[in-house]
């Protein structure tokens, strides 16, 4: 790049919009074919999976500061910058909207657009780059992430902001308007963004009694992650998507999370429901199965799985709900008692409590193992459990390496 050389066109980037769907209208401002031109005058390098999200160890800004002549801070807050690189995709983090925020939050290999939203203002908004982001609460549509006309994923990186490589105009789409529900998560995400001037609409905000609405935007997105799980269990994904719908997290997500996070709208019969559902399809077709082991085990296997799947810390209201259920499920099958065994140095220790005893249990356990946080969530997850007659017995590890555990 030549020092003294600029853009001959560098229109100022709007406040929400993405760096990534910057270039790209840089690219169309200055009629070059593609971003790789931009990318290339500027030093940085071609776009991964993330289209949005630049390294500052790798990717320098002072370049395409220079040619555009846009501040280089304000770049980078157009942009996700990492925070942490792993090798373990979980563990890579990113900044965005003030937060520290997983990469899972991102939609990868791909981009979402409003046909609505393009039509008033050509260019790309960072919000559409969260994965849970399927839907405009400005205009009450479906975001697109094909191409109607042939069908092929928008890419984060491309010539135009609002036409396809096929020549399609997006903007001249119509989308149908969404019914609330399918609306309410975006609504949400952007309230949690701080994207000011969202109208009325039919979509109502959620509660502040719902618990979900004290979640940070990174608790929200991997608490809906960990419900896509869930629903791969034939049962409940039969109760929480349409028959014939086919979940597969190897692929995009859209359409998805919003079906999930509807689970939370009548919070909290909606799990209920799931857990009863669950029930009957273990039980259906065999009078005798709900007095035989085999129902116990693939009910108390169905709430391990729960329980390591919920285990965040400030997914605390999860744990407790179906803690609960739990102890309805073994009162509503007979389950009078529990007994807990553990071996400690030099000594082998039980304790028994009914089942009535909840509130106590959870006490004494805490105080036995003088173990804050020591939750019955974390017992039934880390325990070998059987039931017999009307007892239920927990058979946990060695103390010191239970107690050492993290879950």
């Amino acid at each position: 790049m030549e020092l003294g050389r600029r853009l001959l066109r560098r229109p100022r980037p709007y406040a929400d919009e993405s760096l990534a769907g910057y270039i790209i209208r840089l690219t169309e401002a200055n009629y070059y074919c593609s971003p790789h031109w931009i990318l290339q005058m500027s030093g940085l390098r071609s776009r991964g999976i993330y289209a949005n999200v630049f390294n500052k160890e790798k990717d320098d800004l002072s370049g395409l500061s220079h040619i555009c002549e846009v501040e280089e801070s304000r770049l980078w807050s157009m942009a996700f910058p990492v925070v942490n690189l792993s090798k373990i995709k979980s563990l890579n983090t990113v900044k965005g909207f003030g937060q520290v925020i997983s990469t899972i939050a991102l939609t990868n290999n791909q981009a979402k657009v409003c046909p609505i939203c393009l039509k008033e203002s050509p260019y790309s908004r960072q919000i559409w780059d969260l994965s849970v982001v399927t839907a405009c609460p400005f205009h009450d549509c479906l975001l697109i992430h094909r191409c109607p006309e042939c069908h092929l994923q928008i890419k984060g990186s491309r010539p135009s902001v609002a036409k396809c490589q096929c020549q399609f105009d997006w903007r001249e789409l119509h989308p149908r308007a969404l019914k609330s529900e399918r609306v309410a998560l975006s609504r949400h995400i952007y309230k949690l963004c701080q994207i000011m001037g969202l109208p009325s609409g039919n979509s109502p905000d959620v509660s502040p009694a719902n618990p979900v609405s004290q979640l940070s935007l990174n608790s929200l997105v991997n608490l809906l992650n960990a419900l896509l799980r869930l629903c791969h269990l034939l049962a409940i994904r039969e109760q929480v998507f349409p028959v014939g719908a086919y979940l597969d997290l190897r692929s995009d997500s859209l359409g998805y999370f919003d079906r999930v996070f509807a689970l939370f709208t009548n919070w909290p019969d909606e799990f209920g429901r799931l857990v009863e559902r669950y029930e009957v399809y273990l039980g259906y077709g065999n009078p005798n199965w709900y007095i035989t082991n085999g129902f116990y085990r693939g009910m108390v296997e169905f709430f391990q799985f729960v329980f390591l799947l919920f285990d965040q810390d400030s997914w605390g209201f999860m744990r407790e709900l179906f803690e609960d259920y739990f102890f309805q499920f073994l009162s509503k099958n007979s389950i009078k008692e529990l007994q807990i065994s553990f071996k400690k140095p030099f000594e082998y220790c039980l304790i028994s409590s009914s089942v009535g005893e909840q509130a106590s249990l959870k006490e004494r356990l805490a105080n036995f193992f003088l173990k804050e946080g020591f939750t019955l969530a974390k017992l039934l997850a880390t325990s070998k459990t059987e039931i017999y007659d009307e007892t239920i017995f927990f058979r946990i590890p060695y103390l010191p390496d239970l107690l050492a555990l993290k879950m």
